[in-house]
This record gives structure tokens, sequence and C-alpha cells, in this order.
């Protein structure tokens, strides 16, 4: 016998019976095939932040502490992984069908992500431990749910405890994490369940009160149009590329002020105020000084170099146990916000955990989608694990490193660019490279400006106001195999100091980071100087996004290109032969030259720059006029419509979406069909090579459409044909009509004409596709649906493509009619007073008659349930029979059962 579909239909609410088709790609597979049970776990390594240590660990926190939007990291199947990753090549491959093919965050986790099966066992499990707030992030591959720690503790079999470092007090998990072991080919972890925060990656060097051109010790404040001449960026700037109709977004915790932003650009000769506020969730203010100061940086920077492009500032609350930080990454990624981002925090590699895993995954997800990712590298040379700098109050705490080598987690991944530092060797003859006054832009600089490996590290003697580890990060990661990208002259064929392993290196390019020429930002109406790879890695996304713009539209991981011109045009970039990351170490500590005591200070090896690639600063910085003249063989991408769908289009007064595909589109781009005008919030933007924009056509014609970008260049005209609507169908009818309620599957035919493929059946409230349906002709449809329990009158009717609408026909859904089964007494006495008879049966509804003999009572006579009746009744002084018959409100009538009295 064959089985029955699979049916969705309950109640109102129709849900379809139909065998789902295999699309394009194959739907994923459920991995989680085991019941979940809550006594088969496994322990996930290195879910317990290294700080969390029984000698800091001050107790366990109230178990209705809350634990806000906690991220868990889902796993894509290794089959999955090896599919991304040859995407990723072929968007990259210009002989590649798939070349700058990009994907929505939608798609990346239809492709990706778990199936919905295993979603689905995910989030059942999540809310059988009461979480609440269960989101499933768009690329499938995280899902943010809050809680309290007491849910925490049960769900994932930890404690969370309060722990005291240096004086601050956190809270973090005190052991290692467990999930149901039928999870654990899905869930990889949980991205923290904790507050030691990723860091910032700047160094304030002091504010000043102008723009000044010569600053103490023959350093300088770097302008925005000081940038561009040193690197080259006003030569785009004079041809027209400035970011326009391209956006950058920045990944941060803290609210800012506009007034500063604004103060920004108009005192250093900017285009008006270009940046965003993206508020995700709770708004959490201004939170600090210091974090205000990253944020100004980031914002003011990213939009100084990209003049023209639209920065959106991403903010998130970070909670007791998730970082603002990875929660705006993530909104940037999952709502595919821009063409490139910058996050200018850190966090060691070596001490991240899961977190490794959800910025492998959302990096990779950014590449898929077209995303350039820049991170900063870090700011204490080669030793990543380190802070460069602490203070208590106004003392100077800064220790010399501990930790040996490192690399910042958020950078280290193949799928984003890590900018390092670097800085201007301009101390012996500042007026070569420096004009002795500023122009009307507050600009002094002359052109480039040589560089070397920023290091500015020092340690004399504790507490020593100078001491710091301030230099350019770089250096092997311990978690990510090298790329295959990453080859060129200087790139080691092994890691440092062995003969066969190989991972990834970085940093990948570098810009200035140093405080010597420290960049300038406006912050609570003042002015500032300050340096660190967080100016680096916002400059380099905004020098990317004029590359997109030239280039016409998104390239990705850029390091798939950057590594390839090293080698076709090694000029483009200004290569740094001279100085080392090397910074102070304690004695005996790994990696450091000097042995124990620790009071002994050594030099952490270090990286030491060189012809070509080198740890300390990648390939060095860049011009950036020969990047992007370079990029795309000299010229951008031309502007082109290459089709359009629908196509052709059904004519109708109702509005219809009509898919624009081609090349070189921009965000801001107008359409035109035929002589009505589409632009701002009517065109959607969906990627360079697709927009949408939803139109009306009520005449059949043909219509010419074409893209204006927003620099006024135009694409080629391509025509839409507009067709003469459709008849529309006729009903004659539904059948069976009623239909008995029932829970289980029934067939629905409707009968009529003019049913045409591509059509709608509307049921009730509810849509049915023609590919959904159990049978398709153009005079019958059939569908197979659950009526439930409840009776209902729906409308029927049927749509064809264009939007034509068939007749409606009411198609009533019926209980079935009551049943007597047997009546109670029966015999029953003669007798002049009022007897209780018993009625037993099925399907008795709630205002029902009963008819005994020629008697009716309902109303307060019946005492009914939906087996059983209970009347009085005179049964009368004489034998005789009388029949009893039930009937139910909708008038359904039960067969006649008989009263004998005797």
């Amino acid at each position: 016998m064959k089985a029955l579909p699979q049916c969705l239909f309950r109640g109102l609410a129709f849900l379809l019976c139909s065998a789902l088709a295999s699309t394009v790609h194959a739907q994923q597979s459920p991995r989680i095939t085991q019941r979940v049970d809550e006594n088969s776990v496994v322990r996930l390594l290195n879910t317990r932040h290294p700080l969390a240590l029984p000698e800091n660990d001050r107790g366990r926190v109230a178990g209705e502490l809350p634990m806000e939007r906690i991220q868990l990291q889902l796993n894509s199947s290794p089959e999955q992984e090896a599919a991304l990753n040859r995407l990723l090549e072929d968007q990259q491959d210009s002989s590649s069908p798939n070349y700058h093919a990009w994907l929505t965050p939608e798609q990346f986790g239809e492709r990706f992500g778990p199936a919905q099966e295993d979603l689905d066992a995910v989030t059942a499990w999540l809310q059988s431990h009461g979480f609440q707030g269960i989101t499933v992030a768009a690329g499938r591959r995280s899902i943010e749910f809050n809680g309290t720690a007491r849910q925490v503790e049960t769900a994932f079999q930890t404690e969370m405890h309060r722990y005291v470092v240096d004086g601050e007090i956190h809270i973090a998990n005190a052991t290692e994490i467990a999930i149901p072991s039928a999870l654990s080919a899905v869930v990889g972890g949980v991205v923290s369940l904790h507050d030691f925060r990723r860091q910032a990656q700047h160094h304030v060097m002091g504010r000043t009160r102008n723009p000044e051109t010569d600053l103490v010790g023959g350093s300088h404040g770097i302008s925005p149009y000081d940038f561009a001449a040193i690197y080259n960026v006003t030569a785009l700037w004079n041809n027209g590329f400035d970011g326009t109709g391209q956006t950058i977004a920045i990944a941060g915790r803290t609210n800012i002020k506009l007034s500063d932003v604004a103060t920004f650009r108009s005192t250093f000769g900017l285009p008006g105020n270009n940046t965003q506020i993206v508020l995700n969730g709770a708004d959490p203010g201004i939170i600090s000084p210091g974090e205000e100061t990253e944020a100004d940086l980031d914002v003011e920077w990213s939009g100084g170099v990209a003049k023209g492009a639209i920065v959106k500032f991403v903010v998130s609350k970070s909670t007791n146990v998730s970082d603002g930080v990875d929660l705006s990454a993530s909104y940037i990624v999952n709502n595919n916000l821009a063409s490139a981002m910058s996050v200018s925090f850190g966090a060691c590699e070596a001490a991240m955990g899961s977190g490794n895993a959800f910025y492998n995954s959302l990096w990779s997800q950014a590449a898929g989608e077209g995303i350039s990712v820049f991170v900063s590298a870090g700011d204490s040379g080669s030793a990543g694990c380190d802070a460069p700098s602490s203070s208590s109050g106004s003392s100077n705490t800064t220790t010399p490193a501990i930790h040996g080598f490192g690399v910042n987690g958020l950078a280290s991944t193949p799928y984003n660019v890590a900018v390092g530092g670097t800085e201007f060797n301009d101390t012996a003859s500042a007026s070569t490279y420096w004009n002795a006054g500023n122009d009307t832009h507050y600009a002094s600089a002359k052109g480039y400006i040589p560089e070397v490996v920023w290091n500015e590290s020092s340690y004399t003697t504790p507490g020593a106001a100078a001491n710091g580890l301030w230099a350019g990060s770089g250096g092997v990661s311990t978690v990510y195999a090298r790329p295959s990208w990453q080859t060129g002259t200087g790139v080691p064929a092994f890691d440092p100091g062995t003969t066969s392993l190989k991972h990834r290196l970085l940093p990948d390019v570098s810009l200035t980071a140093a405080g010597h020429d420290a960049y300038l930002i406006y912050q609570e109406g003042g002015l500032y100087l300050v340096g660190g790879t967080s100016a680096s890695s916002p400059s380099m996304a905004g020098i990317m996004t004029i590359v997109d713009q030239h280039s016409g539209g998104r390239n990705g991981n850029a390091n798939t290109k950057f590594y390839a011109l090293a080698g076709s045009t090694a000029s483009i970039y200004h290569d740094v032969t001279t100085g080392t990351n090397a910074v102070p170490c304690e004695g005996g500590t790994p990696n450091c030259s000097t042995a124990a005591p620790s009071t002994n200070t050594g030099r952490l090896t270090g990286y030491s720059a060189g012809a070509g690639y080198d740890l300390a600063t990648g390939w060095g910085s860049m011009d950036a006029y020969a990047l992007a003249l370079n990029w795309g063989a000299g010229v951008p991408a031309a502007l082109s419509i290459t089709s359009l769908s629908p196509s052709p289009m059904t004519a109708s007064g109702a509005a219809q979406t009509l898919t624009i595909n081609g090349t070189a589109f921009q965000s801001g781009a107008s359409v035109k069909v035929g002589t009505t005008a589409f632009s701002g919030a009517a065109v959607k933007f969906v990627s360079g090579t697709q927009l949408t924009v939803s139109v009306t056509e009520a005449a059949a014609g043909a219509f010419p459409v074409t893209v204006t970008n927003p620099g006024g260049a135009t694409s080629n005209a391509v025509s839409l044909t507009v067709s003469a609507p459709v008849v529309a169908a006729t009903i004659a009818s539904v059948s069976p009509n009623p239909m008995t309620t029932s829970n289980a599957a029934q067939l629905l035919t409707v009968s009529g004409t003019g049913f045409q493929p591509g059509l709608t059946l509307k049921i009730g409230g509810t849509n049915i596709l023609s590919s959904q349906l159990a049978g398709f002709t153009a005079t019958q449809l059939t569908v197979w649906i659950v009526t439930g329990t409840v009776a209902a009158t729906y409308p029927v009717q049927v749509v064809n493509p264009g939007a034509a609408a068939s007749n409606t026909v009411n198609f009533r859904v019926t209980a079935p009619p009551p049943v007597v089964s047997a009546l109670t007494p029966n015999p029953m006495a003669v007798s002049s007073k009022a007897q209780v008879l018993t009625i037993r049966g099925t399907g008795f509804q709630s205002g029902l008659k009963v008819v005994v003999g020629s008697t009716t009572y309902s109303g307060s006579q019946v005492s009914v349930s939906a087996t059983q009746i209970q009347v009085s009744v005179m049964a009368g002084t004489k034998a005789t029979s009388l029949n009893v018959q039930v009937t139910n409100p909708d008038a359904q009538l039960s067969s006649i059962a008989v009263l004998q009295v005797h």
C-alpha cells in the first residue's frame, strides 16, 4: 500500500500535504538522529576561560542572574565545509561560473547550515531548559537565546562563578560545559559564557587643542588628507573614487555622539555626516571613555578614507556572558550590511575556546557573501596574548610579556585580512616629508613616507611611565592551517622554528599605527591623538571600499587578491624591510631571551621585517591608487544588465517584484522601467549583481529597463515584456462538501475550468502552490488535508498567474452525526414522576436537543458531555415504547433508540 503524503493542515491554518521537491542544492540530511538524553553527554574542551581559575574564584552566582544573548555555535558537516571552501575558491576564480556569485545569508544557511530538523531539535532542547528569545541566525550557524544562571548550569552541566582577576570582578563558567551526545554532531559549543571582554586595539597618545602640523619630538598628527597623500588615496579621490555607493560596517559595543563625527568631517574638509548607528538590541549608551575612543576612531577613520561611503556602526550591548563585539559582528554578517567591515578588537587565540570556531565560521560566511573583513592584528608585538599596557589609577602597572608567542584569534582565520602596524621613519628629515604648515584640510604630508615596523615597546623599571608593549602584532596561528592563497616571496615554507608545520601567518598587510604620528579623532568635542592597529584596520577597510567601487562591486576575502598581486605587481606595496616586533618579556617565560628569575627582563624573540612578506608587517603598506588600478586588470567592471526576472511578466494592477541581474550595481542605484523611475527605498540592493524593484504594469507591452549608479553611470537597456493577463479560472464544485471533521488525512477535490500551471489554491487563509498539490489538471485539483475536530466554513478560490482570481465557493467542514449507543435505565419503570434518563454515545454537542416520544428537551433540561446526556423525562403510568433521538446544533440527527417503559 502506498503511504499517504505527510499532511500539514489543521483547523484554520492549512499546512500542505506534499512530497518536497528537490532543489538546485540538495536538502541537508539531519545529523541529529538519536533521542536527546541528558544522561549521555559529552564535555566540550576549551570552553572554560583560562582565567577562571580556583585561585581567582569568589563563589557561585545567584541562580536568577540574567544570562542574556548567549550564542550557541553550530557546526557544518565535513562535506558542507569542503563544499564551502570549493565555492569560496570558485568565487575568486574569474574562469569559474561562480565567480563573484555572492550568497545571501539565507542562501548560505540553506547550503552550509544544519538541516531544519537539526535546528528544530536543538531549539527544542533549549526550550526544554526554559530558555527564551531563541533566534536562529540567518546563516544557520549560531543560535541566540536568553536565560538565567541556573538554567545555564542545568543545561550545560556546569556552575557559574564570580572571579577576581587584576582587581576586576568577572563571571564565568567554572568547568568545561557539557551537551547531550545526541547534539554533538551539530552543536560546537557556546561562543562565551563569561564577561572577559575582547580588548580594543588602540593607544591614546593624548589630547591636542588644534590639528597642529608639528608635535612634540618631531611627530605629527595625521588628518584624512595626510593619509590620502601618504598612501595615494588622493589620486582615487580626484578620479571620482571615494567609496560613493558603498557601505562599510563597524562592529562596536558602545554608542557614540554623531556630533563628534560631524565635527571631524567638517574640520577636515570631508563631505557631510555619512554615519548611521544601527542598534542591535538595547542601547548601551556610552559605556566608558576608552570604548568611546575606539568607536570614534573606527567610525571617523573608515569614513575618513572612504569619504563618500556610508558607514554603518552596529552597536550591541554586552551582557553577563556575551561580548557586544561578537553580537555586532554576527549582526553585520547575518544581515549582509556592507561590502567591507572592520573589527578593532582582539583576544588571545589560545584563550578563545569555542570563540575560534565562531569567528572562523562567521568570517567564512562573510567571504561567501562577498564581505571583505578587516581585523586589527594587535598592539603587543609578537606577544599577542599579553596586554600592551595596564594601569591602576594613575600608576602604570604594565609588566613584560609572560605568555610567549600568540596572535589575535579574531584576526587569525583564513577568511579575514589581519591588518598590522607600521611606523613612519621621518624623524631624521621631517621637512622631506612634511610641509611647514597645514593646508585648508589641516594636512601637511607631502606624499609617501618610508616605514619601519611599528615598535614603541619599552620596559625599564616597575611603574615607569614609558613601560608598554606597544608594537604591531604578528605571528603564527596555532589553530588554522596555512591557506592555499598564503604564498609568495618571503612567506616561509614552514612555520618559523619548525621543519614541517604550516599554519596561518599574520599579519597580511599593514598601515601606520604608531603613536609617533598618531591619527586625529574627535571625541566629546575634543581633538585626540590615537594610535594602534585599531586605526590601521578601519582605514584599510576604507581603502577596500574604494576598491569595491572601482572594481564594480564586492570582492569577498581580499587576501586572495592581496597575495596574488604581491606576485604579479609587487610595486603596489611599500615593502617594509627594517625593524622587528620583539617586545620585553619576563625572564624564564616562553620564548623569552632571558632565563629566570622573572625580575630579569629580556626580549620576546619576535619577527623581523624583510624583503617581501614578513610576520612583522605582512606585505607592508600600499599605494591605494595602484592597488585599485591593478585589482581588476586596470578598469572597473562594466555596469550592465544581463537578465530580468520574470520576463515576460503578466500584466496586473497589483505590484510585482522585478529582479534585475547584471554586473557592477552599486548601493543607491536607481532603476527606470519604461518612463517610470524608481530610487531610494524603492530599489533593493541585493548585491553587486542583483537589484529588485516593485513595479506595477497593468498593460501589455515592451518596456526598456536601465540601471543608473550613484555616480551617474547608466547601464544598457534591456526590454521587459509584459504579457496580457490570463483568464480567471472557474470553480464548479468542491468535493466532498461538506467534509466530516477528522484527524486523518482526507482528499479534497476542486473541479472547474481554466486551472493553469503556477496557480495558487486558497482555502481559508492558506495559500497552496500548484507544486504542492496532490493532483493537478486544467479541470481538477486535489489536495490532502486534515480538518481537525472543529466544524467551520472556508472560502475556496483559485488564483491563476497574474493574480486572476476565480469565483469563491464555500467549503464546509462539519462534525460527524451524534451516535446513541445505550439508554439507562432501559427499561424504565412506569411513573407519574420525572426520572433521569442517561443517553450514552459519541459526538454530542453543547446546545443539542433530545426528543423522547413526542416531547423535546433542550437547554437547561439536558446535561451534555461529548459522550453522555442526562435528561429528566416523564415516562408516564402506562407501559409503552418511546423513540429517543438526539439532534446536534448543526441539525445532524442520531439514529433512533427505543426506550421501553414497563
